[in-house]
């Protein structure tokens, strides 16, 4: 936890940051904490290969005997697997003792589902009906952008600029009767901590502007 997980960066314009993405970070917890729970106090050179077969038979058993389901036991397994690994390039395992290596258990198939015209017009009526129209927002910025979940819910009046683009083409398309482009500014991306442009066509800026405007009624309204 330490040494990879809690680790920080020590110097640069990052540093006392985590090194790891909070996702990440966050993703880790759950296996490691069940494997905390099964190993307990176990001597490391007690788990064996055979003992981690057994816990993937529970682990993929019917709930009432400790089943957990594909995808959590998948990732639990392949903790563990990443666990001994660590600890064999810090010299705390015997090197070649990783009874993980080879748990016999594939990954959950990738999903697939493509939401087609018909689920995000239902999508976005829900949300309306719902009195949530900023579902449908996130939602169709997030199709517009490709943006991870984190970036789209730090997205922030502030992050809505103007843009400078020197292509003629694409000034008249982005730009509005005095061309100016405007779109999201990430200072820092979530996942590449890089810097990152998005300018926005008509209709995507036009239904911004029109969820900032609301919010600020709405803010005025509160006070």
């Amino acid at each position: 936890r330490a040494e990879h997980l809690d680790a920080k960066h020590q110097h640069g314009p990052r540093a006392g940051q985590y090194k790891l993405a909070a996702r990440t970070r966050e993703n880790y917890e759950t296996p490691l904490k069940r494997l905390e729970m099964w190993m307990g106090d176990m001597l490391l050179e007690t788990v064996t290969p055979n003992r981690v077969r057994k816990l993937r038979d529970t682990l993929m058993g019917p709930i009432e005997k400790g089943g957990i389901g594909h995808a959590p036991a998948f990732q639990m397994l392949k903790m563990g697997r990443q666990l001994f690994a660590f600890g064999i390039s810090a010299d705390i395992v015997a090197q070649g003792h990783n009874p993980f290596l080879k748990f016999g258990l594939g990954a959950v198939p990738a999903r697939k589902t493509i939401w087609k015209a018909a689920h995000q017009k239902a999508f976005d009526d829900a949300a309306i009906r719902m009195g949530l129209p900023s579902l449908a927002l996130a939602r169709k910025l997030a199709l517009y952008s490709a943006q991870r979940e984190g970036d789209l819910l730090r997205f922030a009046e502030n992050d809505f600029a103007p843009i400078e683009l020197f292509d003629p083409r694409l000034i008249e398309f982005f730009g509005d009767k005095d061309g100016v482009v405007k779109g999201w500014i990430l200072e820092q991306q979530h996942k590449t901590d890089m810097p990152l442009q998005i300018p926005f066509d008509p209709a995507i800026r036009a239904e911004v502007e029109k969820a900032l405007r609301t919010n600020r009624a709405k803010d005025r309204a509160a006070n």
